[in-house]
């Protein structure tokens, strides 16, 4: 169930990215664009309003989704932390969400999955 070899600067052995790694990869840098065109749409959700919940939140929610791209690039090249920062990210984006209440179901199902699926895979990263 192999899909693509990775090949790093300076190692003698080539990694093979498993597919759902790969599509975990896809996954993200779909969302990652999704997301950047619907923050504008995310201050208009009612009931909450950008005053209820501050200025800081447009610019949290376009470093938290420039970050999550980073980790799906690093994930891609299977680097560890990659999984280490994305969980992180989610455990943080949680957190935030709780505070602003703006809880998701699909913001905890479908990160929750790939993380799951990241960390099944950890072992085989570098």
């Amino acid at each position: 169930m192999n899909i693509r070899k990775v090949r790093q600067a300076g190692d003698s052995e080539e990694k093979v990215r498993p597919i759902l790694i790969t599509i975990c990869c896809l996954i993200g840098f779909v969302s990652t664009v999704i997301s950047i065109e619907l923050i504008p749409d995310r201050f208009n959700i009612p009931p909450i309003s950008l005053r209820q919940i501050g200025n800081w939140y447009f610019a949290e929610l376009l470093v938290t989704t420039i970050i999550g791209f980073c980790c799906f690039i690093g994930l891609w090249n299977m680097r560890k932390w990659a999984v280490y920062t994305y969980t992180a990210l989610f455990i943080i984006n949680q957190i935030k969400s709780i505070f602003t209440h703006t809880e998701n179901v699909l913001a905890i199902l479908i990160p929750g999955i790939l993380i799951v699926i990241m960390w099944v895979y950890i072992k085989r990263m570098h």
